[in-house]
């Protein structure tokens, strides 16, 4: 993921849920976010700001708390082939 702008909290960066990947199936990812909805982590972060992550972990978007923010993000998705 690439921010090209600042991503601070009050803008609801992308919000990850450490070690989601290593869950067998969805169910018991989607039982793990029902059960504790808050316990990502927020990727808030400066502009230029790149994060690389496992293509399956559970992500989000978090609450933005400014009135209309605009929230730029570029998703890459690398194939080894």
């Amino acid at each position: 993921m690439y921010y090209p702008q600042s991503t601070p909290l009050e803008k609801g960066p992308t919000e990850v849920l450490p070690g989601s990947h290593f869950l067998p199936d969805s169910e018991s990812a989607n039982a793990l976010e029902a059960a504790a909805p808050r316990s990502g982590t927020a990727l808030a972060s400066s502009s230029g700001s790149i994060f690389i992550t496992h293509y399956s972990v559970m992500h989000r978007r978090s609450a933005s708390t400014c009135p209309p923010c605009i929230r730029n993000m570029l998703k890459y998705c690398y194939v080894r082939t």
